[in-house]
């Protein structure tokens, strides 16, 4: 059972406007992401990974939630990610962080294209009854979307 609640990042009580979060996250960096389409319909890539949208994110923008553990279980953790070409330009990049209460855990590949979604998973074994767990933007703009953390 994913324990993220909203993990395709369809539910924006703003809309997805620019620097907010989806439903159910908090900033974890930056100035929070967008949705595509919403914000920028003519972003590349048009679909995304899961659902009808995805967060955008830019520079070391980053979203997160804190979710219950159990100290002694390990949790696989998830995402779909891909670089972004925005409405309005700027550097793309699809490398993002996962981070376990500002550790990173692991930053993804920084070149995956516009083209494709690629997923990425990294472990780790809780130590608290609850973690917050961030994805943050590392550098350049980048798509994420279909977040996942299950126990194992």
């Amino acid at each position: 059972m994913n324990l993220f609640l909203n993990p395709s990042l369809e539910q924006w009580a703003d809309g997805g406007a620019p620097n907010t979060e989806p439903d159910d996250w908090i900033n974890c960096g930056g100035l929070g992401l967008e949705a595509v389409p919403d914000a920028c319909p003519s972003a590349v890539p048009e679909t995304a990974a899961d659902g009808a949208r995805y967060g955008r994110g830019y520079g070391f923008e980053g979203i997160g939630q804190v979710v219950e553990t159990t100290p002694g279980q390990t949790y696989l953790v998830s995402l779909s990610y891909t670089e972004v070409v925005m409405c309005y330009g700027g550097a793309t990049s699809s490398a993002w962080d996962v981070r376990l209460d500002e550790e990173v855990l692991l930053t993804t590949a920084a070149d995956v294209g516009t083209d494709t979604w690629a997923v990425e998973t990294v472990e780790f074994t809780a130590t608290a009854a609850s973690h917050e767990i961030c994805f943050r933007k590392a550098g350049g703009a980048g798509g994420i979307d279909a977040l996942s953390i299950v126990a194992q």
